[in-house]
């Protein structure tokens, strides 16, 4: 994982935990197509770095769903300012400043994955992010263009 871009401040848009990937295959008479489906963290795999992270609470939202809610994610110190939403499809934020993007990688760390945004960039830092692999082939076999 090296260097290869460089921002002076976090990009506005939509940013992702991602701690896995699912690939599914159409069925023979569709031609056997393939398609990938990110995963998110679960509810409990936070609830479990919550007990021994002081920078971190789930709270329920009232977004989301009729058939399900929002959990929010967020840090009660007041350092980062971002409130995840987290559900069983997704854990997302929309232009996060900063700080909530270095709190949202060290939690990515800790859950054994990474913070995506909706270029397919992974970051290491508010300012460095590369392009995963898996990112890649899910970003080519959606038919986007690679970020540079």
């Amino acid at each position: 994982m090296t260097n290869q871009g460089k921002a002076k401040t976090v990009r506005k848009g939509l940013y992702w935990i991602i701690v896995g990937r699912e690939t599914r295959y159409a069925p023979w008479f569709l031609g056997r197509k393939k398609s990938y489906k990110l995963l998110p963290p679960t509810r409990e795999q936070f609830i479990e770095l919550a007990k021994v992270r002081n920078d971190l609470e789930l709270r329920p939202s009232e977004t989301g769903s009729k058939r399900e809610k929002n959990t929010l994610v967020v840090d009660p110190s007041g350092k980062a300012k971002g409130k995840l939403y987290l559900n069983s499809d997704q854990c997302w934020i929309k232009n996060p400043d900063s700080a909530t993007l270095s709190w949202m990688i060290e939690l990515a760390r800790e859950l054994n994955g990474r913070v995506v945004d909706y270029a397919g960039r992974a970051y290491i830092s508010p300012t460095e992010y590369y392009l995963h692999p898996e990112d890649k082939e899910v970003l080519e076999n959606r038919g986007f263009k690679l970020p540079k």
